[in-house]
């Protein structure tokens, strides 16, 4: 992890108990790799909670909302929790992208990957529905209180189950308007991602 300014708090026996990092931050794991302006973790319940435009990766997903908190235990990722606005995108083609929105989103992870992921409150979706062979069968847009999503091993959405009276409108790709394929506060982002240890330092 890197950021212009780093702080810390400790207890009397010299062990860190607050760790604050503020402006540019950035870190990096093979599993998840993120950005954001400022970050707190509390070393006592292992939360690290990051403000102001946090932005993570897993695997082709990024991951977004105003605020997003971690969980760890045993020094791996166990759930992550993203506030308000939350986001998340995958790209489809070059133009096109799998989007998933909410006002609550709670990712739960096995050995640092994303498993499953329950949407709560205003849940919306728009995925490229493809068959195995990758034929695009056609545009899904999907709008329901709650939804979850299911991962396979390479960080793909596997299946998505909308909970709670769900509208769903499959269109052929040319039938999709231009102003409906992003969903409202669509934000991809091209750079600054880490991809490696060194680039925190960029």
């Amino acid at each position: 992890m890197h950021a212009d300014t780093l702080r810390a708090t400790f207890d009397t026996s010299h062990n860190t108990k607050i760790l604050f990092a503020y402006h540019k931050v950035r870190f990096f794991n093979d599993s998840l790799q993120g950005i954001c302006d400022s970050l707190v973790f509390v070393t006592k319940d292992s939360i690290l909670s990051m403000f102001k435009n946090p932005v993570l990766w897993s695997g082709k997903n990024q991951l977004s909302a105003d605020t997003v908190r971690l969980y760890t235990k045993n020094k791996q990722v166990s759930k992550m929790m993203m506030f308000n606005t939350a986001f998340i995108i995958s790209r489809d083609t070059l133009e096109n992208f799998n989007q998933v929105k909410g006002k609550l989103m709670t990712a739960f992870f096995k050995d640092n990957k994303i498993t499953r992921i329950n949407v709560d409150g205003s849940a919306e979706s728009l995925y490229y529905v493809r068959q195995d062979d990758h034929l695009l069968i056609g545009v899904n847009k999907a709008v329901s209180s709650n939804l979850i999503i299911y991962m396979d091993d390479q960080q793909k959405v596997n299946k998505i189950t909308w909970v709670t009276k769900p509208t769903n409108v499959l269109y052929p790709e040319k039938e999709l308007p231009k102003e409906e394929k992003r969903l409202r506060d669509f934000k991809w982002i091209e750079t600054g991602r880490p991809l490696k240890k060194a680039d925190v330092f960029n």
